[in-house]
Formats: C-alpha cells, structure tokens, sequence
C-alpha cells in the first residue's frame, strides 16, 4: 500500500476511511491467517484486531509511511498477533494440562492449530523448521550481508527495528526493507 492509499485512507478530514482500509486489507490478512492454519472465526478476530491496530497507529502517527512500505508493515502485525493468539492458546493448555510448555514463539508460529497427537505434532514442528531452515541456507547467498542481518536480528533474536538498524548501521527503513525483501524469498522458497 502506498503513501497515495494511506492518504485515501486517511481521508481529507484526518478520518479513517473504514470501508476501504477493510476491502484493501483484510484478503491479505485473511490469507496470512490461513498459511498459519487457522480456522474461521480466529482469522476473523485476527483481522479485527490487526485493523484495529492498524487505525490506532495511523491515526496516532506511529506509522510514518516514509520509514517502510505499508503491507509489510501490516504483515509483521499479523505474524505478531497471531503468535500471540497461538501463544496464549498453547499457555491454557499448559495450564490445563498441568504440562510444562517448551516451545517459543517462533516453533508455535510454525505449528498447526489443530491438535494432532504430540507426537505427530513434534514431527510436524520439526518438518516445518527443517523447510524454512533449508529455505533459510538457499536464500542466504542471494542477498547482502546487511540485509541478511537485519533479517536474522529481528526474526531470531527477536531485536527491535530500531536496535537491529544501531547494530548493522543502517536506517530503520532499510531494517523493514530488507527483512520484507527476505521474507519474499523465503515465501517463493517455500511455494507461496
């Protein structure tokens, strides 16, 4: 989405042009939502959120449309919310269950919501992190160290934009650039 469609959303007035943000959007969160396997009524809430989030931050300036492109933008608030919505439903099972909860945040994005048997899920989880960990070594060679830190720091070490940029000495648009620009890869790696 472009400085142009966030100017459209905006509106004249200041006023977020709900309607639109919603036909623009929600297809493309809907589709992260279900390369997450999620069902229904969470891709549903999800993309409330997400949406939600999303006028919250335009309307506050926390977006600033010179510092990243938009989908990405919005694409690192979906992956974010849905770990939190699988995060906190893997925690009451934990709860339920009285059992010990080992998994971060990063295998509970790459693991299934339905809920086979623990092993086959652990078989699953595993198969997932060998695919992206074997798309990981393909695209590696493909782009620049700089933009290739700027992925791993904020992916797997879970650094911030802004830290990411003072560690490689880049700006933190680049850190959003070059960490969508991996992603993509990654995705066409993979076969999305």
């Amino acid at each position: 989405m472009s400085h142009s469609m966030l100017t459209k959303i905006s509106g004249t007035s200041g006023e977020i042009d709900w309607p639109t943000l919603v036909a623009d959007c929600e297809p493309r969160i809907a589709a992260w939502c279900r390369r997450f396997g999620l069902q229904d009524a969470d891709t549903a809430d999800v993309s409330q959120n997400v949406l939600l989030k999303s006028v919250i931050s335009i309307r506050s300036g926390n977006f600033d449309a010179n510092k990243g492109h938009f989908m990405c933008w919005l694409k690192v608030v979906t992956d974010n919310t849905i770990r939190t919505l699988l995060w906190k439903r893997a925690a009451r099972r934990e709860c339920v269950n009285g059992e010990r909860m080992d998994t971060t945040l990063q295998s509970i994005s790459l693991a299934s919501t339905d809920e086979p048997s623990s092993e086959e899920a652990c078989i699953e989880e595993e198969s997932l992190r060998h695919q992206l960990q074997h798309a990981e070594n393909c695209v590696k060679p493909r782009v620049k160290r700089e933009t290739w830190e700027a992925y791993r720091l904020t992916m797997h070490e879970n650094f911030s934009p802004s830290h990411t940029a003072e560690q490689i000495g880049i700006s933190v648009r680049d850190v959003y650039v070059a960490k969508c620009r991996v992603i993509g890869y990654l995705k066409r790696e993979l076969g999305f």
